[in-house]
């Protein structure tokens, strides 16, 4: 179910007017790229040029908010705290982040059982990593769609778009959070911000490959079959020879136990054991 952002208006509350100046946003962006290098660099062994953070002053930045899938708060209040908004399943957005897949292959990789479990733990991981970055560590996760105020000039806030390859992140840091930042020294005259090294235990468990390492899948090899009708069926005997539709030069199949196509092989002899050679399926 799609979340809308709330817009009910708080009568007799006045509201401080805030701001916040280029030089915050430019230090936000390069906090967040720090923090995501090294998110990625612990889930990819590598960070990926495709990212890209742009951050803006609210109100100066035209969110779509019709595209954004789901909300999540890491924080208390409607004041306070950051909002990570999806513009797609989780699974879409990581799968295509974490195993580099063009927009097909992540939903059918986003399927699988362990695509699904790598995934999960990718984005807990992910908000944990984030909100420990941003002076936010220990903060309550809930599922908190963002007031519309937060959204309007002068509210302080300041709201990032995240381009991750073909999806689309979008974060919204309150004015307290900014607050924060800035009495942490993270944001202000200083210059570049420092990151401080983050708690072990909120590091993945392993590094994606070396998980999937692990992971023992069947291969299966296979010709293409025949069809035939019952009467052929019923009068089938030892010795008969069934008529396959391959070809004697046409390569194998190799697929997994779920009937995957993972590639093409030809069949050949290893040590007085059969064997295979792969191939490119295309």
């Amino acid at each position: 179910m799609k979340q809308t952002v709330r817009s009910e208006p708080r009568l007799g509350e006045p509201q401080a007017l805030a701001w916040v100046p280029d030089r915050e946003l430019i230090q936000l962006a390069q906090r967040l790229n720090q923090l995501l290098d090294t998110w990625f660099e612990e889930w990819r062994s590598e960070s990926i040029d495709a990212v890209k953070v742009s951050c803006y002053a609210a109100g100066q930045c035209s969110v779509d908010l019709s595209r954004v899938h789901t909300w999540t708060q890491m924080g208390v209040g409607a004041d306070e705290g950051l909002w990570v908004g999806l513009t797609a399943t989780k699974q879409n957005i990581f799968a295509e982040t974490l195993f580099g897949n063009p927009a097909q292959k992540s939903q059918e990789t986003a399927q699988s059982s362990l695509a699904n479990r790598l995934i999960s733990q990718a984005w807990t991981d992910f908000l944990v990593h984030l909100s420990s970055g941003l002076g936010l560590a220990n903060a309550p996760i809930s599922s908190t769609a963002p007031e519309g105020r937060l959204f309007e000039q002068w509210s302080g806030a300041a709201i990032v778009k995240l381009q991750l390859d073909t999806q689309c992140i979008f974060f919204v840091l309150s004015a307290s959070l900014m607050q924060t930042l800035r009495s942490l020294q993270t944001l202000g005259a200083g210059g570049t911000p420092n990151l401080p090294a983050l708690p072990k235990l909120l590091r993945p468990i392993a590094r994606l490959e070396q998980t999937l390492a692990k992971q023992i899948i069947q291969l299966r090899v296979s010709l293409n079959g025949c069809e035939l009708d019952l009467g052929s069926l019923e009068h089938l005997q030892l010795g008969d020879v069934v008529r396959l539709e391959h070809k004697l030069d046409q390569a194998l199949l190799l697929k997994t136990g779920q009937g995957e196509l993972v590639c093409h092989a030809y069949l050949g002899r290893n040590k007085n054991k059969k064997a295979i050679e792969l191939a490119s399926a295309n």
